[in-house]
């Protein structure tokens, strides 16, 4: 059973700053292999890696542990609660596209119409169950 200080230990800034800068430079270092290689490696090693995924869910369990330690809420936390609310909802979007979602590109030039040509890419084997 959790207890009262597990919580706080969980919903503190200094562990938020931590995640943040972790994923941060993951998102550097995947730029990096991007514009060095291809969008596939990037998402090999950065992107598509479980740590990546579980940086994540735990970025949004801190924010999630955040919110819930101001309870009982007042009025004067509507706006620190609807912050976090919005984070966790971008973080559980991006976990539902890079679980479920399918990745695509289009090539249009300038002058030409556009085509109906998409290239899918569908890397991590588990999305090519379908």
């Amino acid at each position: 059973m959790a207890t009262q200080s597990d919580l706080r230990i969980f919903a503190s800034l200094k562990l938020a700053v931590v995640l943040l800068a972790v994923l941060i430079v993951a998102a550097i270092a995947g730029t990096i292999y991007e514009s060095s290689f291809d969008a596939k490696v990037a998402r090999a090693y950065v992107y598509g890696a479980p740590w990546f995924n579980l940086w994540l869910v735990l970025l949004g369990a801190n924010l999630a542990c955040s919110a819930f330690s101001r309870w009982p809420w007042r009025k004067h936390h509507l706006a620190f609660l609807i912050t976090h609310l919005g984070i966790i909802t971008l973080l559980i979007g991006s976990l539902i596209g890079r679980i479920w979602g399918i990745e695509g590109t289009i090539t249009l030039f300038k002058g030409e119409p556009p085509t109906n040509r998409l290239l899918v890419d569908r890397t991590p084997a588990s999305r090519a169950r379908c």
